[in-house]
């Protein structure tokens, strides 16, 4: 089966900034499409989030959009760098929701051949607390998974 769109799960972190590279490679080797997806639930009141402007309350419209603007530019000049750098035709699509959900949506509104996310590896206790991505893309999606493991730690 061919790979002609790729996509992949972004969402700042290392083990995500990783699998986009990984995803890059592959990419670029098969001349395929990445859909880049950042998906994120808002929450009801205001956070604050590495590498990313605080998060305002949706009940603001006009600080949201700002917000949804800054969002937007993060994701596609910084966390889609690899993906520019080797040349790769990629667009970057921003939603709202669950990341699992959102994710398989997004693989099937994108009819894509293969979805690509990271692995943070937080462990057994953890995942089971708090859910994990990748766990529920491998069960649900409707195209194979890549779970693209962090990069190895040395020293």
């Amino acid at each position: 089966m061919p790979v002609r769109r790729i996509v992949v799960g972004l969402d700042g972190s290392e083990g995500s900034a990783h699998a986009c590279r990984w995803c890059a490679e592959l990419a670029q080797s098969l001349d395929a499409e990445v859909v880049a997806v950042h998906a994120m639930e808002l929450p009801p009141y205001p956070v604050v989030m590495e590498g990313i402007a605080p998060v305002p309350s949706p009940i603001d419209p006009d600080l949201y959009v700002v917000w949804q603007d800054a969002r937007r530019q993060v994701v596609e000049t910084e966390w889609c760098r690899p993906l520019q750098e080797k040349g790769v035709r990629y667009r970057a699509v921003l939603l709202e929701g669950e990341p699992a959900a959102m994710l398989l949506e997004a693989i099937r509104r994108e009819q894509a051949d293969l979805a690509v996310v990271g692995r943070r590896g937080t462990g057994a206790l953890r995942e089971l607390l708090l859910g994990s991505v990748s766990h529920s893309l491998t069960h649900h999606a409707a195209c194979p998974v890549a779970v693209v493991p962090p990069p190895e730690r040395h020293g």
